[in-house]
């Protein structure tokens, strides 16, 4: 959308109604405590569950200023809740997060009768903020012979996303 003062705004918004919509057995094995040896197997219907690394929402929006050769634009962009596995646990999920970035082009046109060029400046995440991109989760569920008891031990693995940083970058053109 053009807007006033040579300021251009755009974005975009999906909603990711991603699930399993059919009967899907998995085995989960159950482990020994001390010999780590699989001692059972427990079965679990993933049916209707959400599918695991697919955010259910996102949105981006820019907001770019435009004058002759130069283009200085911001964008904000939003990743919603993501499970780290298919069973849809509160306790297993990368959280949504906003970042922030901003990018600058400047284009020079025929330099010397033969070339384009175009300079560009790129910062993302300028509010230098830490979240997870992505992940998974290692679980284990533990039967332990001396209290006759099954347990589970877990925990969560994520990748994380990178701080500040600057990108610069030149293309030419003939």
């Amino acid at each position: 959308t053009q807007l006033p003062y040579n300021l251009l705004f755009s974005g975009s918004f999906s909603y990711n109604d991603n699930y399993f919509s059919e009967d899907l057995f998995i085995k989960q094995e159950i482990y020994d405590d001390e010999t780590w040896d699989i001692i059972d197997y427990k079965t679990i219907n993933l049916k209707n569950n959400r599918i695991a690394g697919f955010p259910e929402i996102l949105a981006n929006a820019k907001i770019s200023y435009r004058t002759g050769s130069l283009i200085i634009s911001t964008q904000i962009q939003h990743v919603g809740k993501q499970y780290q596995d298919n069973t849809e646990s509160e306790e297993r999920i990368i959280n949504p997060y906003q970042v922030v970035n901003a990018h600058v082009i400047y284009k020079l046109k025929n330099l010397f009768k033969k070339a384009d060029i175009e300079l560009n400046l790129r910062v993302n995440n300028i509010l230098d903020k830490e979240y997870e991109t992505a992940g998974y989760y290692e679980g284990y569920d533990l039967y332990n012979a001396a209290s006759n008891s099954y347990y589970h031990w877990g925990e969560n693995k994520f990748w994380p996303a990178a701080g500040r940083n600057f990108m610069l970058g030149v293309r030419v053109g003939f």
